[in-house]
């Protein structure tokens, strides 16, 4: 039964996201933010971790797709990825950021009140790979190998070419 709300919940959020991205091609990079924005609203509501404001960033090395910075409580993506037609990148750098965003609250979470509500051995993994975390500028494999970022990685890209199948089936129907 538990599943089987997850499954209609996750259903639902593909289809919202595959919704909040429809204009993708006409909208300018302001509009694909607050688009994506709403991918983030659809994600709370099946991982129930709150989306963080997200803010566009124009970093000087285009390797930096995204970031999560918790202590400010925001995503930022490389306003770069909004300002291209095709929503792949742009997708997938917000949702691997989401993702973070939603490991940290999750092992927030299984130190209070509503710790029966997280998986503890997933929480405790990723809270060991939080505090030894790896800087990709000090070793770019450690970084790539580590826990919180498999996870993101794997995340972001599952969730994405959901969205995407979904908002092409779409088009192909018109």
């Amino acid at each position: 039964m538990a599943n089987q709300r997850l499954e209609d919940s996750e259903r639902k959020a593909i289809e919202g996201s595959a919704d909040a991205l429809e204009r993708w091609e006409q909208a300018d990079s302001e509009e694909r933010r607050r688009e994506l924005d709403r991918v983030g609203r659809q994600m709370l509501d099946v991982w129930g971790a709150p989306n963080p404001p997200l803010a566009p960033e124009r970093w000087e090395d285009d390797r930096c797709l995204g970031q999560y910075c918790d202590e400010d409580y925001r995503i930022e993506v490389n306003q770069r990825l909004l300002e291209r037609d095709d929503p792949r990148e742009a997708l997938e750098a917000y949702l691997h950021e989401y993702r973070h965003a939603s490991q940290v609250y999750d092992i927030e979470r299984s130190h209070g009140v509503l710790a029966h509500e997280v998986d503890p051995q997933r929480t405790a993994e990723l809270e060991r790979s939080r505090q030894e975390y790896v800087l990709p500028e000090e070793d770019e494999r450690g970084y790539q190998d580590q826990l919180l970022e498999r996870d993101a990685r794997e995340f972001a890209s599952r969730e994405a070419e959901q969205i995407l199948a979904e908002r092409n089936a779409r088009e192909e129907k018109r």
